[in-house]
């Protein structure tokens, strides 16, 4: 079979984004807007260590187990905002 007679596959599109990702960078913004010169390696560190102890868990809801974790986190950084 020739490569001209191969079918042409669609392009490929880009991963859907890891929605435990997304809200720990939508966390870390959140943080960075409130304690600009504030050190998040603390943050970025625990993520990372909860990321690798919990990889493919799921609730029984289908999230990711990671999902609840951190929307309590943004709970808890808009309720520090207020006591700026």
């Amino acid at each position: 079979m020739s490569p001209e007679s191969l079918p042409l596959s669609e392009p490929s599109s880009p991963p859907p984004p890891d929605p435990v990702e997304q809200l720990y960078r939508e966390l870390a913004t959140k943080v960075r807007e409130y304690r600009p010169k504030d050190d998040l390696t603390a943050i970025e560190r625990a993520f990372r260590f909860a990321g690798a102890s919990h990889h493919g868990q799921i609730r029984d809801s289908g999230e990711p187990y990671l999902v609840h974790p951190l929307m309590v986190a943004h709970i808890l950084a808009d309720m520090a905002a207020f006591l700026l």
